[in-house]
């Protein structure tokens, strides 16, 4: 292959064939004119970017244009090589990536005449960074492919220009679909044609589906608001309009916007753009700032108070009070400083409050008293509030009837606290939940806290939960009724009673009470020691008339034994008949022990009554004591022929008064020796329990029936009933055996049998 001449490409061989020196005129015109056709070929292709190529399959040569050599930065100088060598340099240009596409597409054409048209980024041999288009064509011979021939186009700027497109287009969506607003875009028919996600949030419509729609779809009152006029005329008129109308959404209900619409031309066709806000919340907010205002203005029509705009010069700005609350005349103030009408020291302070109101920004209130011309002193509160950085507002509000109120409420409850605290009753005041709201520094004593501390607390905190439980059931009670309830309860050994007052106010029940509780326990203490004395009373007089019963019978039959057989014994010494002497004598003997022994136990019980009976326990040999007592009567005893047995082996110590202990046994044993009958026995036994010693003394007597033995031990039913051998008893020994033993603090008893003998029994505590 020859060298190409200077300023020749390569590509230019395939025409110069021939002899020079043979041309004739007609083939140099030729020639000529397929020069300027060629190098027109390469100004144009220069300009567009576009280079040429061609492989020749059976030579394997390709052919490159000189826009083909530029776009790789080749130099086809020095780059001359036509085989595959060109075709390998020319993949190393594409990215490593891409470099099996193309050859494969390369291929195919080549193999199975499979055109391709493909786009790919393309590193130069500069190091320039492009975008190429690459394109190849088969060209058959004899039906095979003999050569392929192609394009390499440089696209850069058209990419860039799709990128930018690409990239404007995401930049109008994204701010399309971001947009708050609803965005519509119409043409000058009304139709949609184009709109953003918020359209389709807010309408309920896919988008789909509101490209298919005109704006009058949507408001209702559009064709009303249009009447006659056509779409066309009413849209042409648009330069830029804000409205409010009302949308129709896809479920049916309607919901207030604002469209702002305004003519947009895009080339030669106009279009509207309409931007929709939905106003339901601004219209709520409107109308219930329409509805505060109403309400701001009727509170303020009704306030009773002078209210008045002050500006920080202390200028009058603007008032609102009736006209009898006003002593000056609205001409008099307004416009004119407070120091102009008011008095100097009324004007300083107020200034004061202004100056501090507008710079901390914060409520002043203030009271005052000021003369009004024709009245006396009256008193005013003042609310200062800031209006503005400049202004302030103030009410005035007249007091003077508030504070006469207050002082008499004053005095009144001063008064009702001096009566609360000056009695030693509990006094307090609970509403419906037994909480305390007051109570006097009595009851809070009685609670062991303070007035302070007990206001506030529940009754279940200073009260046993089931005395707290009645007393707030009474509370609803008084309060649901409205009558007043009397009680009583008992805490820790103390009685209350209490009254519990349903408190009304203008004859109408309130939701308090007044609870009014005394400490009752002395009194109660007092009725129940009036009872026992009333009980001991009579139980007392009941004595008497059994004491005054036996002083009259028993000492009565004894003294007149003694008298008449004393009589008897007179006349037989008289007459000297001494045969009956000894017998009259024993009988006046009988009698005179009898009324001894009355007399020691009427002196002993009687005593014991009164109390001038002296109680000395002390430990005692309780066995010696019984054995002692026991030898005292066996001589009487063996008068009967009865034996007396004591059957006390072991010895037992008690605590006990020696005295009454020995009264109480000789009591016992003189009565089962007299109901024994002659030939009988009395035994004597003891024994110990872990808290007791018991002593038993049984006879073999008479016995006693049980209708008596209920009379035993009993003043007002004493028994007594003649022994075996007619003796008489006083009927004092049991009553006086159980006196001295409840001493003790041990116990007395009985058992029998009619005919069958008695047994008698009493306990003495171990200590």
């Amino acid at each position: 292959m020859s060298e190409p001449k200077k300023g020749q490409h390569p590509s230019k061989e395939v025409i110069e064939t021939g002899d020079p020196g043979n041309k004739s005129a007609e083939h140099k015109f030729c020639e000529e004119a397929l020069e300027r056709m060629y190098d027109l070929l390469q100004t144009t292709q220069q300009l567009a970017k576009i280079g040429g190529w061609e492989w020749d399959i059976d030579t394997e040569t390709m052919i490159w244009t000189p826009e083909t050599y530029r776009i790789h930065d080749f130099n086809p100088v020095t780059f001359q090589v036509r085989n595959q060598d060109l075709i390998d340099a020319s993949i190393q240009c594409y990215l490593p990536s891409d470099r099996e596409t193309i050859l494969t597409a390369f291929k195919k054409c080549c193999e199975q005449g499979i055109p391709y048209d493909l786009e790919f980024p393309f590193i130069t041999a500069t190091g320039r960074h492009i975008w190429i288009r690459t394109i190849g064509r088969p060209i058959f011979k004899n039906g095979s492919v003999a050569r392929v021939s192609g394009n390499i186009i440089d696209i850069t700027e058209q990419k860039r220009k799709d990128e930018a497109l690409q990239l404007s287009e995401m930049k109008y969506r994204a701010i399309m679909d971001q947009a708050v607003e609803m965005i519509f875009l119409h043409d000058m028919k009304g139709n949609i044609i184009e709109v953003n996600q918020a359209a389709v949030n807010r309408t309920g419509y896919s988008a789909e589906e509101l490209l298919k729609m005109s704006f009058r779809d949507l408001e209702p009152g559009a064709r009303e608001r249009m009447k006659d006029r056509s779409v066309e005329d009413e849209l042409g008129k648009i330069k830029h309009e804000t409205l409010e109308v009302v949308h129709r959404h896809k479920d049916g209900t309607l919901y207030p916007v604002e469209v702002s619409a305004g003519k947009i031309e895009l080339g030669d066709t106009a279009y509207i753009l309409a931007l929709i806000r939905d106003i339901s919340a601004r219209k709520k907010v409107e109308q219930a700032l329409r509805e505060s205002e109403q309400h701001a203005r009727a509170l303020i029509a009704a306030i009773p108070d002078m209210i008045f705009q002050v500006n920080a010069d202390g200028v009058f700005l603007s008032y609102k009070a009736a006209k009898d609350d006003l002593y000056l005349t609205p001409e008099m103030f307004i416009g004119r400083s407070i120091s102009e009408v008011m008095p100097a020291w009324f004007a300083e302070l107020t200034m004061q409050k202004i100056r501090e109101t507008l710079k901390g920004q914060f409520i002043q209130i203030y009271e005052y008293e000021l003369p009004i011309p024709g009245k006396e002193i009256e008193q005013f509160e003042c609310r200062m509030v800031p209006y503005s950085e400049s202004e302030i507002v103030a009410i005035i509000r007249n007091i003077t009837d508030k504070k006469i109120i207050l002082r008499k409420l004053f005095e009144s409850e001063t008064n009702a606290r001096a009566i609360m605290e000056s009695t030693d009753d509990f006094i307090i005041l609970l509403n419906r939940e037994g909480t305390v709201l007051d109570t006097n520094e009595a009851h809070a004593r009685r609670m062991q806290m303070t007035r302070e501390e007990m206001v506030g607390k529940n009754l279940f905190d200073f009260l046993p939960a089931a005395i707290a439980e009645k007393r707030l059931t009474l509370i609803r009670q008084s309060l649901d009724t409205g009558k007043i309830i009397h009680g009583e309860d008992v805490r820790n050994g103390m009685y209350n009673e209490y009254v519990i007052y349903p408190i009304h106010y203008q004859n109408e029940t309130t939701d308090k009470v007044g609870v009014f509780s005394r400490d009752v326990t002395r009194q109660r203490q007092t009725l129940e020691a009036l009872r026992c004395s009333e009980t001991r009373y009579r139980e007392l007089n009941r004595m008497k008339d059994k004491f005054l019963s036996i002083i009259a019978h028993d000492l009565k039959n004894p003294f007149n034994a003694i008298i008449g057989f004393s009589d008897v014994l007179k006349e037989r010494i008289e007459e000297k008949d001494y045969q009956e002497v000894g017998k009259y004598a024993g009988i006046i003997h009988e009698s005179s022990n009898r009324i001894l022994d009355l007399l020691t136990n009427l002196l002993d019980w009687s005593r014991s009554q009164t109390g001038k009976m002296d109680f000395n326990p002390e430990y005692l040999d309780l066995t010696r004591l019984i054995g002692d007592v026991a030898s005292l009567l066996e001589d009487s005893a063996h008068q009967k022929s009865i034996t007396v047995v004591n059957n006390i082996t072991r010895k037992y110590i008690v605590s006990a008064d020696g005295p009454m202990i020995s009264t109480v046994v000789r009591n016992l044993i003189s009565n089962a020796v007299k109901f024994t009958k002659p030939g009988g026995a009395v035994t004597i036994t003891a024994e110990q329990t872990p808290a007791d010693v018991i002593v038993t003394i049984r006879d073999t007597g008479v016995g006693i029936d049980q209708a008596s033995l209920g009379k035993l031990f009993r003043i007002d039913e004493s028994y007594s009933t003649y022994g075996t051998a007619k003796e008489k008893g006083t009927g004092l020994g049991l009553i006086l055996c159980k006196e001295f033993i409840d001493k003790h603090g041990g116990k007395i008893w009985a058992k029998s049998e009619a005919g069958s003998g008695s047994a008698f029994s009493f306990s003495l505590p171990v200590q």
